[in-house]
């Protein structure tokens, strides 16, 4: 018998200077609709150590920065779908992962990365987004659409 495939996503957004609680309950409420479909999520929270009430920042996390980075990309490039949650807060760790996507799909480096932007500003074609020039992308308007493409998309069955 066939084993089904796995299929990878890394979880990106924004993080730095939100709160543990926000960012939290929104890759939470991804992180599972994702598992449920089927799906193995990298989720980068993860790696955080929560502290209730404060706000995630590069310092005083505990976490060397060259090696987050390292151990970002690389799950990046492990990944078959880049979700990224918070499309309209950019931010230099986001925009590096989708940009190291774009770049892979670009030069058919590594099997195609299907990257799914959660933009409420600019899920129309009318505003451009930096990701809408990378190739493989989806801009949906709320989480939810995004999730309902990926289901659509690789036929998983779940939510």
């Amino acid at each position: 018998m066939k084993r089904p495939r796995i299929v990878r996503v890394y979880l990106c957004g924004s993080m730095e200077g939100r709160t543990y609680e926000a960012v939290f309950y929104e890759h939470y409420y991804v992180r599972n609709q994702l598992i449920s479909m089927g799906f193995e999520v990298f989720d980068p929270l993860l790696k955080e150590s929560h502290k209730p009430g404060a706000k995630i920042g590069l310092t005083k996390c505990g976490l060397n920065p060259k090696i987050v980075y390292k151990q970002d990309l690389e799950a990046v490039e492990k990944a078959s779908i880049i979700f990224w949650v918070t499309g309209d807060l950019p931010t230099e760790g986001s925009l590096t992962e989708i940009a190291w996507a774009g770049c892979m799909n670009r030069f058919k480096i590594g099997k195609h990365k299907d990257i799914v932007v959660v933009s409420p500003l600019r899920h129309s074609k009318k505003k451009n987004h930096f990701a809408n020039m990378h190739p493989g992308v989806k801009v949906v308007k709320r989480i939810d659409d995004g999730l309902t493409f990926l289901k659509r998309k690789f036929k998983r069955k779940g939510v």
